[in-house]
């Protein structure tokens, strides 16, 4: 391992402990902000579901490679948040269309 000897066990399990809520409150402030605005402003859908995807992968290979539950726990976490962005970009997406097909009639 990369950091054997110089991190234990202990160490390395409460360094990635942290993470799961670090990934939860670096993303719930865009969903709230969202959420006030009731659109994305320039938040691309195209990223948030290559996001979404990216996430389904890291808990498929977490589960076949480590079955590591700290991991999984931040990654279930992080496609939680990403599938609410995704939902909120889609939901922007057809209102603007909706906008748009409105206009034209």
């Amino acid at each position: 391992m990369l950091l054997s000897g110089v991190c234990g066990m202990r160490v390395l399990t409460v360094l990635q402990a942290t993470t799961v809520p670090a990934i939860a409150f670096g993303r719930i402030p865009q969903i709230v902000m969202n959420w006030k605005n009731g659109d994305t402003g320039e938040l691309s859908l195209t990223t948030c579901v290559l996001n979404f995807a990216g996430n389904l992968v890291r808990i498929f290979t977490t589960l076949v490679m480590t079955q590591d539950l700290i991991i999984l726990v931040g990654f279930g976490l992080n496609l939680i948040v990403n599938t609410t962005l995704m939902l909120q970009c889609l939901d922007t997406e057809l209102a603007a269309r909706r906008k748009a097909k409105f206009a034209l009639e």
